[in-house]
C-alpha cells in the first residue's frame, strides 16, 4: 500500500501503478483491489497534474495540442476516460 501511495504522490495513475508492481513481483489478486477502489481518487490526482502541467496555458484549441496532451496522460497511467472527463471539466472550466 505505501508503494501505491508512492506512487501516486508522483503523478502515476492506476494503470502505470498496476504496471510497475507486476515489474516488482507483486500478484494483481494483492493490487488490484486497493488500487481500483473507487476511494483512491485518482480523478483528483489527474486534475491537479493537469492544472499544474497547463495553469498558465488557456485550454488547448488544437486537435494536435488535444492529442499531445491525452498521450502524456495515458503514458502516465491514466484511462481514456479519466483524461476525457478531466479535459471536458477543463474546457467547461475555461468557457463559464
Amino acid at each position: 500500500n505505501r508503494l501505491i501511495q508512492s506512487l501516486k504522490l508522483k503523478g502515476y495513475g492506476p494503470y502505470k501503478i498496476a504496471y510497475e508492481l507486476e515489474k516488482k513481483g507483486i500478484a494483481k489478486e494483492i493490487y488490484h483491489p486497493i488500487l481500483f477502489n473507487k476511494n483512491q481518487k485518482f480523478e483528483e490526482i489527474l486534475a491537479g497534474l493537469y492544472y499544474k502541467k497547463n495553469k498558465n496555458v488557456p485550454f488547448p484549441q488544437k486537435k494536435e495540442d488535444i492529442s499531445k496532451q491525452i498521450r502524456f496522460f495515458v503514458n502516465r497511467g491514466f484511462s481514456l476516460e479519466m483524461i476525457q472527463t478531466c479535459l471536458e471539466n477543463f474546457k467547461h472550466f475555461n468557457h463559464q
